[in-house]
C-alpha cells in the first residue's frame, strides 16, 4: 500500500483534526509496534510489556493515546483487560492501513512477532493446564507439573516473517 492510497481509502472520511489526531497517535516506533501486535492477536497490557520490554506505565500511556484516537479497542473479558486493532468506527480503517504500511522485514517487526508467538504457546498451555477453552493471560502461573506448560528452547523456535497479517474479518 502507497501512502496516496492510505489517504485516498482510508482517510477522506476524516476530517482534518481527526486525521492529525490518528498521524499523532501512531506517529512513535512504539506505537507502530503496538498497531502491528495488536493487528495480529488481541494482548492484556502485562503481555505487550513482556514482547516490548518497556515499563507498564510507558505502554499504558501508549495504549491510552491510541485508544483515544480510535487506532485500538480496549475490552474487559473477565478480569482481564485486552486491546486489539479498531474493528470500527472512521480511524478503523486508518489503523488497518497503517499496520500495511510497515515493513515485513524489519528486524524489531520480526523480534516482536517471534515473542507473540511465545506468549502465545504459554496462553495455550496455561489454557490447556486450566482445562479452560477461554484465553489466559501469560501472566498467570501455569502448574510446572503441566505437559502443555514446557516450551522450545530459543534455540528450536522458528520466527515467521509477519504471521497473518490484518486477518481480523471485519
Amino acid at each position: 500500500m502507497a501512502l496516496g492510497d492510505l489517504a485516498e481509502n482510508h482517510l477522506t472520511g476524516l476530517g482534518m483534526e481527526a486525521v492529525l489526531g490518528v498521524l499523532r497517535a501512531a506517529g512513535e516506533a512504539t506505537r507502530l509496534r503496538l498497531l502491528a501486535l495488536t493487528a495480529e492477536s488481541e494482548l492484556t497490557v502485562t503481555e505487550l510489556t513482556q514482547i516490548l520490554g518497556q515499563s507498564q506505565p510507558r505502554v499504558s500511556r501508549h495504549l491510552k493515546l491510541m485508544c483515544e484516537a480510535g487506532l485500538l479497542e480496549r475490552f474487559r473479558e473477565g478480569a482481564w483487560v485486552f486491546f486489539r486493532l479498531a474493528q470500527t468506527g472512521p480511524s478503523a480503517d486508518a489503523a488497518y492501513a497503517l499496520v500495511d504500511l510497515l515493513p515485513r522485514n524489519d528486524d524489531v517487526l520480526r523480534g516482536d512477532a517471534a515473542r507473540l508467538e511465545s506468549i502465545k504457546r504459554a496462553r495455550a498451555g496455561a489454557a490447556a493446564c486450566s482445562g479452560s477453552g477461554s484465553r489466559t493471560p501469560t501472566s498467570r502461573s501455569t502448574p510446572s507439573n503441566c505437559p502443555a506448560a514446557a516450551t522450545t528452547s530459543p534455540s528450536t523456535r522458528t520466527v515467521s516473517a509477519w504471521p497473518s497479517r490484518c486477518t481480523i474479518a471485519r
